[in-house]
């Protein structure tokens, strides 16, 4: 059989690789290439930091049109791409290619996929979420649809750049970036609603536009970058300085005093605010970040038990027949526990826990509950999650372990009925490094409680050897 031009290719990039096949050639490192078609003059790199800015270190290339990414460095390949046109404009960034085979265009469309990307959603997960909100204008089922939609995408850039120009001028103090990333945020929260205007009339209507602009502001102070709530200094030997030392500049409590501290509300089951002194509530309320955070139970057969371990599952991820059983099992033990003492009312409540093993059954269940009269509720992304941490406090469970919250509005931290991870926060953000690598599957957690407490870990999932189970606290962001 005759082999395919395709093979002849892959077999010679393959050699040349090696050495052109001879026994005693030297093995060269092979080069990574991105070939990407850029809509004007100007400046492709790779996002290596992800801080939507092509910094000194970042991989790049200039030119006009058709242009090759090349490094010795996988990165190129794992990393987002920015491009920042020579003349001024709008920066439009794409998703890490991946070894993608085809050549890729950064679009204002690619641009809202890598921005959702940003804030912790799988890639394919964004790019289904992307084209949900584009069917009005039957782009297709794949990333290849985005650049159908050429039109579309030049008119909403232009709808971006006067929402920038607008932004800069109402905002004044906000920086480049936050400004860049929230328009981008706005935009992908209308795009629906765009992309139907768009299909009725081949235009956007003003209001349309200053609503996105009422969106950007609003939007605007769900800066997660919260305090520390450290509030002494420290020269490396006392801890409770209440000056800094002009030999350690740069603390947090330094930095900590310029910033909002952290404030939050009580809220009742219909997301009523409650006063501070108030000795029930359902939901808390980050008044720096405006997310609503649910509270734990106290009520071991509750499903929203602070000390029950879940198996994680979403959309995208599955959670394995031998995760599953792992998080039945405790259940399990209590359901014999109870059949032993008799408690019919207790045994039939823990017989419905057996539904909800994984993080997707539990935040199907709060929904249903509508809990603070919301039903979005949504596993946190890792920097939602590290928002609540306080590593300032000095509070203490039961065993003298370490909780870095505000036990104020959280007293809910407890170890784990699983015996492995105690204090572990599942979030819904994939571990960058192995996400693109090929290896195991993880997701990032957080840790709340002990020695530890303030670290991160990539906790594995879809495993049926290697099991993880962790706690879970979900969040909601209002409309």
């Amino acid at each position: 059989m005759k082999p395919s031009v395709l093979v002849i290719a892959t077999l010679s990039a393959l050699l040349s690789a090696c050495g052109g096949g001879e026994d005693n050639a030297p093995l060269a490192i092979p080069d990574y290439r991105v070939d990407v078609a850029l809509p004007t003059a100007g400046t492709l790199c790779a996002d290596l930091d992800q801080n939507w800015q092509c910094d000194a270190a970042d991989p790049a290339v200039s030119g006009e049109g058709a242009v090759a990414l090349v490094s010795r460095s996988a990165n190129i390949v794992n990393s987002p791409l920015l491009f920042v046109p020579r003349s001024g404009g709008l920066l439009l960034a794409h998703p890490a290619a991946k070894g993608e085979p085809q050549q890729l265009q950064p679009t204002l469309l690619s641009t809202l996929w890598q921005s959702r990307i940003a804030e912790g959603v799988a890639a394919d997960r964004a790019l289904s979420l992307l084209l949900a909100d584009l069917a009005p204008l039957q782009p297709g089922s794949d990333r290849v649809a985005l650049a159908g939609l050429g039109q579309f995408d030049q008119a909403l850039q232009q709808v971006a750049i006067s929402l920038q120009q607008q932004a800069r001028t109402r905002l004044a103090n906000a920086k480049e970036t936050q400004l860049l990333t929230t328009s981008y945020r706005a935009i992908s929260l209308m795009l629906e609603q765009l992309a139907q205007e768009w299909q009725r009339n081949g235009q956007f209507a003003e209001e349309t536009q200053s609503e996105l602009l009422i969106l950007l502001v609003q939007q605007q102070p769900r800066n997660l970058l919260t305090v520390t709530g450290v509030t002494t200094f420290s020269d490396g030997n006392d801890p409770l300085l209440e000056q800094e030392p002009d030999d350690y500049p740069g603390q947090d409590a330094s930095w900590n005093r310029t910033r909002p501290q952290l404030a939050y509300r009580k809220l009742d089951d219909r997301g009523q605010e409650l006063p501070d002194n108030a000795p029930s509530w359902q939901c808390v309320k980050d008044l720096n970040t405006g997310l609503v955070w649910e509270v734990k139970s106290d009520d071991p057969l509750s499903p929203a038990w602070k000390s029950r371990p879940f198996a994680y599952e979403d959309e995208q991820f599955k959670a394995t027949a031998g995760e599953q059983q792992e998080a039945y099992q405790h259940i399990h033990n209590r359901i014999e526990q109870l059949t032993a003492e008799g408690d019919l009312v207790a045994l039939a409540r823990a017989q419905a826990l057996t539904t909800m093993l994984t993080t997707r059954a539990y935040q199907q269940w709060l929904n249903g509950e509508q809990r603070c009269g919301i039903s979005q509720w949504r596993l946190p992304t890792m920097s939602e999650l590290m928002s609540l941490m306080h590593y300032g406090s000095l509070a203490k469970d039961p065993l003298g372990q370490r909780i870095i919250v505000d036990t104020r509005y959280f007293p809910d931290i407890a170890s784990s009925e699983d015996d492995t991870y105690h204090g572990y926060y599942w979030s819904a953000t994939s571990n960058t490094a192995q996400r693109f690598s090929g290896g195991p599957i993880s997701k990032r957690t957080a840790l709340f409680l002990g020695d530890d407490a303030g670290t991160t870990y990539p906790a594995l999932v879809q495993q049926d050897t290697y099991i993880e189970l962790m706690q879970v606290r979900l969040v909601a962001t209002p409309q």
